[in-house]
């Protein structure tokens, strides 16, 4: 049985005042996103990760190195300690995994973008496969960047487990790539929350892919609470 678990990046300024972030505005992690990701990392730090595949984003790969250090903390324990062979996930920078890119959106702020492009912002909450956003690509190439980026990824191990540290949109493209859903209909009912943990696996490797867990952030109540 192989899993794949996705992770949407930390909190960012931008996601706290609503700034359409993408591919070119690229915010750091803030300190509640820091948080995320280190409480993100001890989530995963027992599962035997083979690969973690992140976006080339500031936040992403910020988010990614939290949970990299975790699994060499854990992996190095199982070695010295415990006397098991246990390898440290390989970790990739991948641009396929970037955010869709929303041109001249980004750095905007969503009631900005309404009350400038009021049309185009009802059709993308409406029928997203139908956008193209100005100075960057549509939905439909985004969707389909991340299929290929996808199918790259999984074909690097076809057994072991693999992480994916990306962007709300990309992982809601990422589902609808992988279970052949219809965008307009789904891609607005896919929550990612920062830091949610999502799980699918597939049993034998000629299995349909099921998903065992979907946005999970159970390992970040405490602080989300504050």
């Amino acid at each position: 049985m192989r899993r794949l678990y996705l992770v949407r990046h930390g909190e960012t300024d931008a996601n706290l005042n609503h700034i359409v972030e993408g591919q070119i505005f690229n915010s750091p992690l803030n300190e509640h996103g820091r948080e995320q990701a280190k409480l993100t990392g001890r989530a995963l730090a027992d599962i035997d990760l083979k690969f973690i595949y992140v976006s080339s984003a500031l936040r992403a790969r910020q988010t990614a190195v939290e949970i990299l250090k975790n699994q060499v903390i854990q992996k190095t324990f199982e070695r010295e300690i415990c006397g098991l062979e246990s390898c440290v996930p390989k970790f990739r920078i991948h641009s396929g995994l970037l955010e869709i890119n929303q041109g001249d959106f980004e750095g905007m702020k969503s009631e900005e973008i309404k009350e400038k492009c009021g049309d185009l912002y009802r059709n993308y909450k409406t029928c997203p496969a139908e956008i193209v956003f100005p100075g960057g690509e549509s939905v439909i190439q985004a969707r389909n960047r991340i299929a290929q980026t996808l199918t790259e990824i999984m074909e690097s191990d076809p057994d072991g487990n693999i992480l994916v540290v990306s962007h709300g949109g990309a992982l809601a493209l990422a589902f609808i790539c992988l279970f052949g859903w219809d965008i307009n209909g789904m891609f607005h009912s896919l929550k990612n929350d920062n830091c949610g943990i999502s799980i699918i696996e597939w049993p034998e490797q000629t299995s349909r892919p099921r998903i065992v867990v979907m946005n999970d952030t159970c390992h970040l109540i405490k602080i989300n609470e504050r």
